[in-house]
This record gives C-alpha cells, structure tokens and sequence, in this order.
C-alpha cells in the first residue's frame, strides 16, 4: 500500500486511479511472470503481497523474488534457456543493492 500510496503522490493522483490504471490484473498478459529482486527480503514480501492483492491470476506462480542482482540473472538466463524467450513481463529492483 505504501508503494501506491507514493506512486500517487508522485503522479498526482487518487490511490484508486493508480490501482486501477498501473496495478490491475489486466496490466500483466496470462503467461507473463513478475520477478521481483532486492537484497531486503521485507521489500520482495511487501511487494509480492501487492501483486497477489491485485487479483493477478496464479499470481503465486508466477512471482518469483530473489536476493541479488546475480541470481536475477541466473534466474533470467534459465528462463530465456528454457522458454526460447524471456517471460517476464515485469521486473521489480531495488535501488541500490550489491551485486
């Protein structure tokens, strides 16, 4: 909610028009995943709870979160090795993290 609650400050504009035109499950197609990446694991828990509230479809399944940017990687290298093409309709990273 504090991530809303931020993006409607900076945009100007009321939490229900920010939840319902940047975080509502039609924003992310049916086979598209989230990977969420931060090395505070509070921040990958707040922001799966967010996605998961959103209404996204198996949206368990298709949020993944790592730790660091290095196994963002080897996530998105297996990814892109197992599918022929990237999944990930969304990343989510920290601002500034170790590698």
């Amino acid at each position: 909610m504090d991530l809303m609650r931020q993006l409607a400050n900076i945009r100007g504009q009321s939490m229900e028009t920010v939840a319902r035109n940047y975080f509502n499950s039609d924003s992310l197609p049916d086979t598209a995943r989230v990977l969420i990446v931060d090395d505070e694991a509070y921040n990958c828990e707040v922001l799966s709870t967010i996605i998961m509230s959103l209404g996204v479809e198996r949206a368990k399944e298709r949020v993944i979160t790592c730790m660091s940017g290095k196994e963002a990687l080897d996530v998105m290298k297996a990814d892109i090795e197992a599918h022929q093409a990237p999944t990930f309709g969304l990343i989510m990273t920290g601002l500034s993290m170790p590698v």
